[in-house]
């Protein structure tokens, strides 16, 4: 352990390590270390560029590294899409494990988690001249290496697997065909070479032995039991004696071939028998995978028609979807309204009891009203009587003025006879004559305005009493008002009644409407993973079609090798037949 520098000074302890080595001559320790993270570090981007580089299948085969975060892993390194390092493999691309669209990265988590190491079957384009193909099926091998949590993966389709096989399938039939072609011609080779065998040894004894007629004649017959006696150190007993001895190594020989003539007669039997019986197996089994072909065209035609089927079903599912949903939205629709007018009615039923309630209580102030008015107009009227008696006192004041107005001007008079005895008189009579002056106009004033105020009792009487009959019509027309809104308050709680069972039976139908959607989805989920299974059983009928095709071909060819191999037995049959005869004419 030991701090590491930084460019912020130095951490806490960290593992490190380190190298040491003693030169004992100087007796001196030379060491060097490295912190444990740089090592894995340099050791992770050196398997990165190691793992990056390499290539197989004529380097269409790569290998691409990914994490184990959860729940989505991250791509460490990708050799032919680098973008992708560092990226979360969260894209929708990625869901293409079986039915449940499950992510492919999490499919490889699953399974390292599980097993270290595990495949994959997923659907994805394949890569050609023309560009990406549709999705097709592919398989990877993913093996997890713990201490970095590492996956490290490759992949391959599955088309491509299956031409493999095919070739290697091919590869075995032909193989099979040749092994049987050279073993026919071997022992075809074998049996030409014993007769060439035997003729030249007949010919190489029988030729010199052209001066002993009899011996020669017997073994002309086939005769090898005599022998010549004749045996000197003559050249004729020379020649006796090799004869004797030839005569001994063709006995031999011919036991020797007689008994290979009995042992080649059982097994070209057998040879035979199993050459036609393995003849008529082919025949048999050409005709059966003729057979097998047509039902497998039978099979693919019904197929067809089934997936036919499974799409105009798919079809009034999706149509049957669409009215279901139209059909939600209106009733949702419906729903919405019926709340709203239910909404309404209670508001209509409320504000009708509200205003029946006010009505009454405005009935109450009409009532109240009708009093006062009838307070006012009694008040008006004393008013009036009261302007009526105020008039009195103006008239007795015009009266008291006028005369007053005469005494002043009396006053005025004497003080002018009295002369200077009589001038504080007159100071009395013009104060008298402005005072009954001031007072008269001010009388006049009043009388003007009591005048007016009659005028307007006058005018505020009528209106009293027409506001009095107006009184009596409205007390009339709300009265009606509230009989009115008592009457669609009752009725508005009846049609809340019936609107909200109304309103039920719509929710119910929402709800059954829903559920039928969610059943014509879960519906059409079915007839997608229907679609998808039985295109996958139809590719895989073509697929196992064209095999039997292509074994049909090969059984074809096995046959027409096995015919000529069957033909060649036949003529080696014949030639050890041949043979035999030949041989049994010898006696030993």
């Amino acid at each position: 352990m030991w701090p590491k520098p930084t460019g912020d000074g130095l951490t806490e302890y960290q593992p490190k390590l380190s190298y040491v080595k003693l030169i004992p001559e100087w007796n001196w320790i030379i060491g060097t270390g490295i912190y444990i993270d740089d090592a894995v570090r340099d050791a992770q981007l050196a398997s990165m560029t190691t793992i990056k580089e390499m290539r197989y299948d004529d380097g269409v085969g790569y290998f691409w590294i990914n994490d184990t975060t959860t729940p989505v892993p991250i791509m460490v390194m990708h050799p032919t899409v680098p973008d992708l390092d560092g990226q979360v493999l969260d894209s929708p691309n990625y869901d293409t494990v079986g039915i449940e669209k499950k992510n492919l990265f999490v499919a490889f988590n699953e399974v390292t988690s599980e097993n270290g190491e595990g495949f994959v079957r997923y659907m994805w384009p394949k890569p050609t001249e023309d560009g990406l193909t549709e999705d097709q099926p592919k398989e990877s091998f993913v093996r997890l290496f713990e201490p970095w949590q590492w996956i490290v993966g490759t992949g391959i389709y599955v088309d491509d697997i299956n031409a493999e096989a095919a070739l290697k399938e091919a590869v075995m039939q032909k193989d099979v065909t040749r092994s049987v072609v050279i073993f026919a011609v071997i022992s075809a080779v074998l049996a030409v070479v014993g007769l060439l065998l035997f003729t030249f040894l007949l010919r190489a004894i029988t030729k010199p032995i052209t001066d002993v007629v009899d011996w020669s004649r017997e073994l002309a017959k086939g005769n090898l039991t005599q022998r010549l006696g004749f045996v000197n150190e003559s050249e004729i007993g020379v020649q006796s004696k090799n004869l004797n001895e030839a005569a001994d190594s063709i006995q031999s020989l011919v036991e020797t071939l007689k008994g290979t003539a009995e042992r080649a007669d059982g097994m070209q039997s057998e040879l035979a028998t199993s050459s036609e019986e393995t003849s008529a197996s082919f025949s048999e089994i050409s005709a059966n995978l003729e057979s097998v072909a047509k039902q497998f065209e039978q099979l693919n035609q019904t197929i067809g028609d089934s997936s036919t089927a499974v799409n105009q079903i798919t079809s009034n599912i999706s149509s049957l979807e669409g009215q279901i949903s139209r059909q939600i939205s209106s009733v949702t629709q419906s729903s919405t309204a019926m709340e709203q007018i239910m909404a309404s009615i209670n508001n209509v039923a409320r504000t009708s009891e509200e205003k029946g309630k006010a009505a009454e209580g405005l009935i109450n102030i009409l009532a109240d009203g009708r009093g006062k008015l009838t307070s006012m107009n009694q008040t008006v009227t004393n008013l009036g009587k009261s302007i009526d008696e105020m008039m009195d006192v103006i008239s007795l004041i015009n009266v008291i003025t006028s005369q007053s107005k005469m005494l002043s001007m009396n006053a005025a008079i004497e003080a002018a006879h009295a002369g200077e005895s009589g001038k504080g008189f007159s100071v009395v009579a013009d104060e008298m004559r402005l005072l009954a002056s001031s007072a008269s106009e001010n009388a006049k004033s009043i009388e003007s305005t009591l005048n007016a105020n009659i005028q307007e009792i006058g005018n505020l009487m009528n209106v009293s009493m027409q506001t009095g009959e107006a009184f009596d019509r409205i007390e009339g027309e709300v009265t009606e008002l509230a009989n009115a809104l008592t009457e669609i308050s009752h009725a508005m709680t009846e049609l809340a009644e019936g609107t909200h069972e109304v309103l039920s039976a719509v929710e119910n139908m929402r709800n059954i409407s829903a559920e039928v959607q969610a059943g014509s989805v879960e519906m059409n989920r079915g007839n997608t993973v229907v679609t998808e299974s039985i295109e996958n059983v139809l590719n895989i009928s073509q697929d196992v079609g064209n095999a039997i095709t292509e074994i049909n071909t090969g059984t074809d060819q096995i046959n027409m090798a096995m015919n000529a191999l069957n033909d060649r037995v036949r003529g080696i049959v014949e030639n050890i037949a041949d043979i035999r005869s030949e041989v049994g004419r010898f006696q030993t």
